[in-house]
């Protein structure tokens, strides 16, 4: 179905956005949006989308879907998080971690860093399945990986700098440097070293002494998290300045595809077990070191304060938009939620948003186009 129609400058036809798949596309019709090759965003898609989730309801945060699926076990099992510092939400593209047909990355010169760091873990792990690669033996476990935006992005912070890893739970940032994060021999080198082997090296510093929140805001791959991702790290920033306890101690990044963007806005969280607001554990203990990364979906502003207090000061979790941790089993996360949501006197199975919505005289209309009109007739015109 149409979405949006869009004036090219410069042209007299006028073209309309489809949605294809995830993406949005401008063409004069469908046929032709289905053939258009959709590496990264259309410029022209981007200026006619909406670009304020709280208005955007076709993939903002009023979308028909949000709530419409169950969040129990829905992260695959990983022990440790690697996150590589490169490029930004915007640039990166849609499969971060394959090649490009046509580009250097299939030539094999220049690669992008994103794919020799893959192509590193993947040859060392031998696995590489549901986004994780997986170690029969190795020091950390298995690894999940993703991008992490660096400084001159949006969702960058001031501390990082391209080519730097973080490594969760171990708290860890490897400075690889700009350079040697596209030559295959260093990183294939920091892989064996460090994940393999478990030497932590040199060029490593501790990011313990601050919890670190990851949105989701790769646009390329999921238009949902496009466009709520980067508003979620801004508010979630703003959270963060407003409050004494939190103020100088969160970290807030913008990072690619962490899996089930249908829950978006994803946002994952790694803090110490006890939070942030305890007092001090002594230096060496296992309480100090140990760090939870905890994932939310269908994350809105309104949930914000609720996830600092209790997951980021406290170490709780929020039961109704847990999608599972770092370390945890997919199968036994369902019987962990319920016990949380007892704990928290909490109904269980959760009562989303949709279902108090669905009680009051007014709900929310049904949606059509990229812009964020409200359908008059309530009813879809399929898409």
């Amino acid at each position: 179905g149409t979405l949006d129609r869009v004036a090219p400058r410069g042209a007299s036809a006028m073209l309309r956005v489809y949605r294809v798949s995830h993406s949005f596309v401008a063409a004069s019709s469908r046929r032709q949006a289905r053939r258009r090759i959709r590496r990264v965003p259309s410029v022209r898609v981007s200026a006619a989308m909406d670009r304020n989730p709280l208005t955007n309801t076709r993939v903002g945060y009023k979308r028909d879907e949000m709530w419409s699926e169950s969040l129990v076990g829905t992260v695959k099992q990983h022990d440790c998080h690697a996150f590589l510092v490169h490029g930004t939400g915007e640039t990166w593209p849609g499969k971060e971690f394959e090649t490009q047909p046509g580009s250097s990355d299939e030539k094999q010169e220049d690669a992008s860093p994103a794919i020799v760091m893959h192509e590193a873990l993947l040859h060392a792990s031998g696995t590489y399945k549901g986004g994780i690669h997986r170690f029969a033996k190795n020091a950390v476990g298995n690894v999940k990986l993703n991008l992490a935006e660096a400084l001159f992005a949006a969702g960058g912070v001031s501390g990082d700098r391209p080519g730097d890893v973080l490594l969760f739970p171990q708290m860890q940032r490897h400075r690889l440097g700009g350079e040697s994060v596209g030559n295959k021999n260093e990183v294939a080198k920091f892989v064996k070293r460090v994940i393999v082997d478990g030497d932590v090296g040199k060029d490593v510093s501790t990011i313990g002494n601050k919890a670190h929140v990851f949105i989701c805001t790769h646009g390329a791959r999921d238009a949902r998290c496009g466009v709520c991702g980067p508003a979620l790290v801004d508010a979630f920033r703003v959270a963060v300045a407003k409050d004494a306890q939190l103020k100088n101690k969160v970290e807030v990044r913008g990072c690619s595809h962490v899996g089930g963007h249908a829950y978006a806005g994803n946002v994952l969280v790694f803090a110490p077990a006890n939070g942030i607001g305890d007092a001090p554990k002594k230096e060496g203990s296992k309480e100090s070191s140990e760090t939870k990364g905890t994932w939310y979906g269908y994350v809105t502003p309104s949930q914000i304060d609720e996830v600092l207090q209790k997951t980021v000061l406290k170490g709780e979790v929020v039961p109704r938009l847990w999608r599972g941790s770092m370390g945890m089993d997919p199968n036994e996360h369902a019987a962990a939620a319920a016990s949380a949501a007892a704990a928290d006197g909490e109904p269980w199975p959760a009562k989303s948003p949709c279902d108090v919505c669905a009680e009051t005289p007014t709900g929310v209309g049904d949606i059509e186009d990229a812009a964020g009109v409200v359908s008059t007739s309530g009813k879809k015109t399929g898409t």
